[in-house]
């Protein structure tokens, strides 16, 4: 079984402390092969707020994955954020702002869907799209493909931000090219289902998680996201923590891959670790 655990949107800078001491408890327990990070790990960029999230990810117990979310380049800052978008996640993060990893059975690809010139609305870019078509091609074929990104690919229903350029070309590039998942922030809305039934497009699953340690939640409690994957199902558990410093895991959703793709499925897939 291979496991995936899924935060988004950490926004240093306006994290709770309760709650990072929890994510650290809950991580270890659970015991994840990999840990992704769908972007927004500050709230404005600030040297102090990459360093906090460094230090964060460094005491994480699994390698971890992160990409970039639109809070994380300079808001005020022009001239920075129009010609050098990067540098301060660089100095303070990491090289790669579209990491890749790999292992036995996984390929994850992280695309960077940040456009520097605009604050809120996020881009897919054709170079991002060509590499994850060019790594999911090489990979094996009963591999676990996917990707992450800081912008949904499809928005659910009463979501009033404005969806990502290039979003519906995205779909279905990645589907041709078999993408099993989509791991994705940005709403601050916890939210997972397969994308919209398009004839002759294989199905994929697309997976939100809200905010993991942020104060900036919408009504929602602050989350993560637990995927487990083995002989073709998929079960995904969302971990809330309603109750101050502690979170809990809710009613698990499973999946199965078909020919066709995803689609639900039930009962879920029993866990071989606590």
């Amino acid at each position: 079984m291979i496991r995936i655990l899924h935060m988004s949107d950490l926004h240093f800078g306006t994290t709770r402390n309760d709650l990072q001491q929890a994510m650290l408890h809950a991580a270890t327990r659970l015991s994840p092969d990999v840990i992704a990070i769908s972007g927004d790990l500050t709230q404005r960029a600030r040297g102090w707020q990459f360093d906090r999230a460094a230090r964060f990810i460094a005491s994480l117990p699994a390698p971890v994955m992160a990409v970039p979310g639109n809070h994380d380049v300079p808001l005020y800052n022009l001239v920075e954020r129009i010609f050098v978008p990067w540098r301060r996640w660089r100095r303070g993060l990491s090289d790669e702002v579209a990491p890749l990893l790999s292992m036995p059975g996984l390929s994850l690809v992280g695309m960077n869907s940040v456009n520097p010139w605009s604050h809120q609305r996020g881009r897919l870019w054709p170079s991002e799209l060509a590499k994850a078509e060019s790594i999911f091609r090489a990979a094996a074929p009963d591999d676990l493909r996917i990707v992450v990104v800081h912008h949904p690919l499809e928005h659910p229903d009463g979501s009033d931000k404005v969806l990502a350029a290039g979003a519906d070309a995205a779909q279905a590039r990645l589907a041709a090219v078999g993408t099993d998942v989509i791991l994705c922030g940005h709403l601050h809305n916890w939210h997972v289902a397969p994308y919209a039934i398009v004839k002759d497009r294989r199905g994929m699953i697309q997976v939100q998680a809200g905010t993991t340690l942020s104060t900036r939640v919408r009504h929602e409690p602050n989350d993560f996201n637990l995927l487990e994957f083995a002989q073709d199902r998929l079960v995904l558990t969302r971990y809330a923590a309603f109750e101050a410093g502690e979170f809990q895991p809710l009613a698990p959703v499973s999946f199965a891959r078909s020919a066709k793709g995803w689609i639900a499925s039930e009962p879920p897939l029993r866990r071989n670790r606590a």
